[in-house]
């Protein structure tokens, strides 16, 4: 029997280790991986490697919030140091310390108590898909002339960058305004719907680059029409059940809030009353000294 493969996949929320057969699919693999972690908008995943020659590379099916709520006794001074929070960019335009930069997340922690883990992640997406390089793949290309470019893939079209700018694109191609998209070799090609329109081409380096590029423009392209569709029955279901468990846990959230403000009270009342009876027992020792030395 052949020996098996250990894999890691990295998520958000964890890293799971499976052990796979040496013909394992992709696709059976990315199946015991939303099975494990409960995933159910499988349309939205996949999986992502770097390849032998350092691409990231989208696994091709058919082949082979981290802390939770604030609480001062158990987050410290410190306990962000390790983590990569925010980008370089983001560091290098503001005046601030890393200890600054600590102190002012650490804030943020403590004001969103209370937020679902549910709800954290879509308001961070919310934000994060407003970003120049959000959901984007970038693929270095030349055009006819050899100019060095990069051809950027992402849920609305593609977009051709100059090379020292990922942010602001030079050409844009949404998916409505595409006709057809093909390759020969290291030749890309992309045709407009508007006939008058001339083709735009470029190179990729690699044979290996186009078929990555034609693949996730395929994806990508799918999801695009998907969205532009009503909502199949098993979305409407599944989009309902969120909804249910939502709620449910916003019931849970109170309930479970409600009992520790109780706890709260009753610990305060309890000290309250511990008080108050050392204040008592310290005013009958005074009376009680000041009685015997009456006596003498």
């Amino acid at each position: 029997m052949p020996k098996p493969i250990n894999v890691r996949v990295t998520t958000m929320d964890a890293e799971l280790e499976f052990a796979i057969q040496p013909n394992t699919t992709g696709k059976q693999l990315f199946d015991q991986v939303v099975k494990t972690v409960g995933l159910r908008e499988v349309w939205f995943f996949g999986l992502q490697y770097v390849d032998s020659k350092g691409y990231s590379t989208w696994l091709k099916l058919n082949k082979k919030s981290k802390y939770g709520d604030y609480n001062k006794e158990i987050h410290k001074l410190g306990y962000l140091a390790n983590d990569r929070l925010l980008p370089q960019r983001v560091l290098e335009q503001h005046k601030l310390t890393k200890e600054q930069w600590e102190e002012r997340i650490q804030n943020w922690h403590e004001e969103h108590r209370g937020m679902l883990r549910e709800d954290s992640m879509m308001e961070y997406l919310k934000i994060a898909q407003d970003l120049e390089m959000y959901g984007v793949n970038y693929f270095e290309i030349k055009n006819k002339k050899g100019t060095e470019l990069w051809l950027g893939v992402d849920a609305l079209g593609l977009n051709i960058y100059e090379h020292d700018d990922k942010l602001t694109p030079k050409i844009g191609f949404p998916w409505s305004e595409i006709r057809n998209i093909s390759f020969n070799d290291k030749k890309f090609v992309i045709k407009p719907i508007d006939k008058k329109a001339p083709d735009f081409v470029f190179y990729a380096p690699r044979l290996r680059i186009n078929k990555r590029i034609l693949a996730l423009c395929m994806g990508n392209h799918e999801l695009y029409m998907r969205r532009r569709k009503p909502d199949t029955i098993e979305v409407q279901q599944m989009k309902a059940q969120a909804r249910e468990e939502k709620h449910q846990k916003q019931l849970e959230r109170a309930q479970l809030e409600n009992e520790k403000k109780k706890r709260e009270i009753a610990e305060k009342e309890k000290e309250r009353i511990e008080r108050e009876k050392e204040e008592l027992m310290e005013r009958l020792r005074q009376i009680e000294e000041q009685t015997m030395k009456a006596q003498k």
